[in-house]
């Protein structure tokens, strides 16, 4: 993205650490391995990448959703 372009990623976000490393052993246990980052994990990728993070919100859907519902998190490319 050029200077000000914006990235928007929509991913189910576990609510803590130990939530991730449940699902990432569950999902490596069934031959399907996956990482649902947290929250804070999204943010720090994001800065790492060049982002300035300018929004980070759940999105409630039903019926799934309600329990592992996923994060938008909108970053703004800074260089």
């Amino acid at each position: 993205l050029v200077p000000g372009g914006r990235a928007l990623v929509a991913l189910v976000n576990t609510p803590n650490e130990g939530a991730r490393s449940i699902v990432r052993m569950g999902a490596n246990l069934g031959g399907q391995p996956f990482d649902w980052p947290t929250q804070a994990r999204m943010r720090d990728l994001f800065e790492r990448a060049g982002f300035r993070v300018e929004d980070q919100r759940r999105v409630f859907r039903i019926p799934a959703g309600m329990l592992l519902p996923p994060v938008v998190t909108v970053g703004v490319r800074d260089r």
